[in-house]
């Protein structure tokens, strides 16, 4: 499912709380802009070049997936986890991460924003 403007489907009855889970699946070049998203399921996902800036992801689960160059500002990550996720550029000035969870060593990626070295 590569290139979906998810922004663009008709949601009349449908709740976005619980019921959207994607397992093993590409979903590069997406489009999930302002979409309310709680507890979504991610899991083993190539997420290339998506947009998940202001959407709000709380509660979601994104594991064990790609996220290379994907979009993220303004995002609700509020109680995400991000698991054995990789390849993450998340600002965490600009997005709320609150009680989100990410492996040891690529939670050391959410301090490239913050512009300092790291030395051994």
């Amino acid at each position: 499912m590569v290139g979906i403007d998810w922004t663009t489907g008709y949601w009349p009855r449908f709740d976005f709380y619980s019921q959207l889970s994607f397992r093993s699946c590409i979903l590069s070049s997406s489009n999930f802009f302002a979409l309310k998203l709680h507890e979504t399921y991610f899991d083993d996902c190539r997420l290339h070049d998506v947009d998940f800036r202001n959407a709000e992801l709380n509660k979601s689960v994104i594991t064990d997936s790609d996220l290379s160059n994907s979009l993220f500002m303004q995002t609700n990550l509020t109680s995400v986890d991000f698991t054995g996720t990789h390849s993450f550029t998340i600002d965490i000035r600009e997005n709320k991460l609150s009680q989100a969870k990410f492996s040891r060593f690529e939670a050391l990626a959410l301090l490239h924003s913050l512009d300092i070295q790291l030395v051994d």
